[in-house]
């Protein structure tokens, strides 16, 4: 929560305080219990929508970070691999389309990366008939194997 809205909600639970010690005034009140009690419940959900704000998100960072990680290993050894071929049947357009180093990607926002890694995975896909000529096959494609392909 926000300075503004922590103000907000003390002001409620101060007014929440004063009514219920004060209960028999409040009652003597028209209509005002009527309108406490749907701030009551507005507070309620402010102090629900408070605990989530204040929940813990670096888990969430975490995992997406390790996540990230493993797509730019995974990219990398793919277009070493399809980059390797290119050269070998002297294939400059599909040199300059697949040839990235981990440091390129690891450079990029998100979204290119994701863009780049699905364009190594497609020209691999498109080019998996000359690959499997040099010992790399489909199950070798963007899978993290610990077994050498």
């Amino acid at each position: 929560m926000n300075t503004d809205q922590r103000i907000k909600l003390n002001m409620c639970l101060t007014v929440r305080n004063t009514v219920t010690q004060n209960e028999a005034v409040a009652n003597s009140i028209p209509k005002f219990m009527e309108q406490y009690l749907i701030m009551q419940n507005t507070t309620n959900e402010i102090q629900e929508i408070g605990k989530l704000q204040g929940a813990d998100k670096t888990g969430i960072a975490s995992d997406k970070n390790k996540l990230k990680q493993s797509l730019i290993s995974l990219a990398a050894k793919n277009s070493r691999k399809i980059a390797a071929l290119a050269k070998f049947i002297n294939s400059d357009t599909l040199l300059k389309e697949v040839r990235y180093n981990e440091r390129n990607l690891k450079d990029w926002a998100e979204t290119t990366l994701i863009e780049r890694a699905m364009t190594i995975y497609s020209n691999a896909e498109a080019n998996i008939d000359k690959l499997a000529e040099h010992g790399v096959t489909p199950d070798c494609i963007f899978r993290n194997q610990l077994t050498p392909c």
